[in-house]
């Protein structure tokens, strides 16, 4: 077997099928505002201010383009930006990178998609109050891509890849909590009324 190819049991997907199912469960329209070179841009923000130009020209960069329109040199130019997403951007460019980390299953550390491949799994494994609420924004048909995702990538691997995707499915993404709607409580400190 290829070590690109995915390991399949009879309870897993295929990578055609993870492709498909991808297509399906995110749509190309409507484009989010932050582009995928702005949201690579703010990854510099902690060291240097961005200037409005920087950020337009970033913005020009993937005017009209949709996330299918992006080649694998683009995402790893752009392996920072899935840090740097608001939750809809997140969303809108999920698809990209997971179907970039299905075609990359295989990828050594000495190659340029390697890298990204672990911050792909890390996107979806990693959990903090930041990226549930970005997590509970996806649809059920876009979690159930995600299980898919994470599904094939609990597989043997000789890196730490395989037993985070196992972490997450087990404590999260195949649980009832991942189904359940954020529920947002406001922060009341502080919020006395004037008089």
């Amino acid at each position: 077997m290829p070590s690109s190819d995915i390991p399949n049991s009879d309870n897993e997907m295929s990578k055609t099928d993870l492709f498909a199912m991808i297509e399906a469960a995110f749509p190309l329209h409507p484009l989010p505002e932050m582009s995928i070179h702005q949201a690579q841009l703010l990854d510099q923000s902690m060291s240097r201010e961005i200037s409005a130009r920087e950020w337009r020209e970033a913005g020009e960069r993937d005017a009209g383009r949709n996330w299918k329109d992006l080649s694998d040199d683009e995402l790893i130019c752009c392996d920072a930006a899935l840090s740097h997403f608001d939750e809809q951007s997140f969303i809108y460019y999920l698809p990209v990178y997971l179907a970039f980390a299905l075609r990359h299953f295989g990828a050594e550390w000495n190659e340029p998609a390697w890298t990204l491949v672990g911050s792909v799994v890390f996107s979806v494994t990693h959990r903090t109050p930041y990226t549930l609420g970005r997590d509970k924004s996806l649809s059920p048909e876009q979690r159930d891509v995600v299980v898919g995702f994470l599904q094939g990538f609990a597989a043997p691997r000789a890196d730490n890849i395989a037993a985070d995707a196992q972490k997450a499915l087990s404590r999260y993404w195949l649980t009832a909590e991942a189904a359940e709607p954020l529920i947002v409580v406001p922060d009341m400190v502080g919020t006395r009324r004037r008089q």
